[in-house]
């Protein structure tokens, strides 16, 4: 089963996206903060689908970390 993380933090929008992925049989795994995605990030997570308003750290600077940290496991 593929796994998509949803990153939004109006809540309605990502059930909304977490509704119509389900129908595909596609488990959903949701976060509400650039926080909470570094905290739910792990290697079973085949896509994101990342919101570029999020409060605090913005979606692309969150795109950003997150680049950084997969480059940084690589070496590992």
């Amino acid at each position: 089963m593929s796994k998509i993380m949803v990153v939004d933090d109006e809540i309605e929008i990502a059930e909304m996206i977490e509704d119509f992925l389900r129908i595909e049989n596609i488990e959903v795994v949701k976060a509400d903060s650039a926080e909470k995605t570094l905290e739910l990030l792990n290697e079973d997570i085949e896509l994101l689908v990342l919101d570029i308003n999020l409060d605090g750290m913005n979606g692309i600077e969150l795109c950003k970390q997150i680049r950084k940290l997969i480059l940084f496991l690589s070496f590992f």
